[in-house]
């Protein structure tokens, strides 16, 4: 699969124009020292991640306004199993558009 910004709102919710969309994954010190992290990155550095998730959770809503245009919505929850990090070498725009 291609990458794909996630930084997407759901038409459905009634979220405030400030809520950020992107899906977020907290790392307790055990995980972060199991990446290889030692000293704290400024907030705003980027990192390339690559994870094996499982899905947990499936749920799936019939909508005739589906964005999929299938009538159908679906969600996922997800857990991460295993996971590598690097840093990016790139800011998001050439990693988003870097086929382009």
């Amino acid at each position: 699969m291609a990458l794909v910004s996630m930084d997407v709102v759901d038409d459905d919710s009634a979220t405030p124009s400030d809520y950020d969309p992107c899906p977020r994954i907290y790392l307790n010190s055990a995980q972060v020292a199991a990446l290889g992290i030692t000293t704290p990155p400024r907030a705003g550095t980027q990192f390339t991640l690559t994870a094996v998730v499982e899905v947990a959770s499936v749920t799936e809503v019939s909508d005739d306004d589906a964005d999929d245009g299938k009538g159908q919505d679906i969600t996922l929850t997800l857990d991460v199993e295993y996971a590598e990090i690097s840093p990016s070498p790139k800011g998001k725009a050439a990693q988003l558009y870097a086929d382009q």
